[in-house]
């Protein structure tokens, strides 16, 4: 579902932008549908990153619940993305709008960057 709507939004828009003759839209009808496609492309972006969220959320604090990594790691990463599971929605609905909606993003690249190097070097704990 989500996947699928990306680049139809962008075929759209490169429709849009190519079309000429007598089947052309009308600048009106152009400026509304390029703007809809646009906001289609923001919203699959926002759900999918939303449903990254809550996955990330559960995946954390599986880790937490088993301590299998670092405790202040483990909580990084359920502080960091239960953040975004509240805020992506209200970003979506532009509550949220500016540099708050790329800043809210830090926590879970801590956390993932962290996590990942651990992993790899230090495995989880049995």
């Amino acid at each position: 579902g989500l996947v699928y709507a990306i680049p139809l939004s962008t075929l759209g828009l490169l429709w849009l932008a190519t079309a000429a003759g007598p089947n052309a839209p009308d600048v009106a009808a152009a400026g509304a549908l390029g703007n809809f496609l646009l906001r289609v492309g923001e919203w699959t972006t926002t759900s999918s990153a939303s449903l990254f969220a809550i996955g990330s959320t559960l995946f954390s604090y599986l880790l937490l619940r088993g301590r299998m990594i670092p405790v202040p790691l483990a909580w990084l990463g359920l502080v960091g993305s239960a953040l975004l599971v509240v805020a992506l929605p209200l970003q979506l609905a532009e509550f949220l709008r500016g540099p708050v909606t790329q800043l809210m993003w830090i926590p879970v690249a801590v956390f993932e960057l962290t996590l990942g190097p651990w992993l790899l070097i230090k495995g989880v704990r049995t």
